[in-house]
């Protein structure tokens, strides 16, 4: 079996970048990269977890009246906290018979490795992020009496509930720049509100795409939806923390010459190591079997705890009628 690494300069965060899903995340301020977390995951070499520095804001305070007195001002201290999130090491692959490539299309796996993988790895960073929003709402739903959560499954999504989640986040409300919403309720849209949704040009994706009052419109199949109810999400600049990590080998490419008789085969390898997490959210990871959680465990709200006030949390939801 032969095995041939791609040249690492070729693939590199800023390729991986380069699906649709991806970029929307970016150009709508949801993705931020933060350079020292970045150097903080690069610097480790095993280990499933690293812990993010932050400094906890507090709590309005009247500010001390300035005296001709001897007294001392009393210094605030300063909250730091830190907040556990996981690094994914994750890979995906795919092959080919070398028969069924010449008695077939003629199409080369390989060749169109490089636009799978981008537009892979581009969806497994949506439903990362998606269902770490729904383990976030469970969780907050448990602990914290639903503070970031509207929930009328008797309504279908209208532009009330948004109001009343956009007031969640007290004199945070109009922080909002996106909204990540399921295909039913974008249909919802379309057809009780469609004079809210505006169009503008994106030059790094080259399309156009759409605003709902002024919020980006994320639209993912991944979003919660039971038939019953199903939720939205309307998302804060930065609502995550990504960093991406080097990994030594991350593509390459494997021929087994035995298989199919002699025929042959190609399969591709690419691997993926990044931290994607929730700001102003720990990740506990208290029911995570494995070094990595799975798309599930992220949904699962054990593995979150709140770690800021409900006005300065990442996101507000919206639960309502399928």
């Amino acid at each position: 079996m032969n095995t041939n690494y791609f040249v690492r300069e070729l693939w590199t965060s800023e390729f991986i970048k380069e699906s649709s899903e991806v970029l929307s995340l970016l150009e709508a301020g949801l993705l931020v990269e933060d350079s020292e977390v970045s150097n903080m995951v690069n610097a480790v070499d095993s280990g499933k977890n690293i812990l993010i520095p932050y400094i906890q804001e507090g709590l309005y305070s009247e500010a001390t009246i300035m005296d001709e007195s001897n007294t001392d001002i009393v210094s605030q201290g300063l909250l730091k906290v830190q907040l556990s999130a996981p690094i994914a090491f994750l890979a995906k692959a795919y092959g080919e018979k070398t028969m069924s490539r010449i008695t077939g299309s003629g199409i080369n796996t390989l060749d169109a490795a490089n636009t799978l993988f981008s537009r892979d790895w581009g969806k497994e960073k949506m439903h990362r992020m998606i269902n770490s929003l729904a383990g976030a709402v469970a969780s907050n739903k448990t602990n914290n009496a639903s503070d970031n959560v509207v929930s009328d499954n008797t309504k279908v999504f209208d532009y009330g509930m948004v109001v009343d989640a956009q007031t969640l986040a007290g004199d945070q409300m109009n922080d909002f720049v996106a909204i990540a919403v399921h295909p039913t309720v974008y249909g919802q849209i379309k057809k009780n509100d469609a004079a809210s949704v505006t169009t503008v040009f994106d030059s790094a994706l080259d399309k156009e795409v759409e605003l709902y009052n002024g919020m980006r419109v994320i639209l993912s199949k991944a979003i919660p939806n039971d038939g019953t109810t199903v939720t939205s999400f309307l998302l804060k600049p930065s609502a995550f923390v990504y960093a991406t990590k080097m990994l030594e080998v991350p593509v390459e490419s494997v021929r087994n010459e035995k298989t199919g008789n002699g025929a042959g085969s190609d399969e591709v390898v690419s691997r993926n190591a990044f931290l994607l997490t929730l700001n102003g959210y720990d990740f506990t990871a208290t029911t995570v079997a494995g070094d990595v959680p799975t798309v599930s465990e992220l949904a699962d709200g054990t593995n979150w705890s709140r770690k800021v006030d409900a006005g300065l949390a990442p996101f507000v939801a919206i639960e309502s009628k399928a």
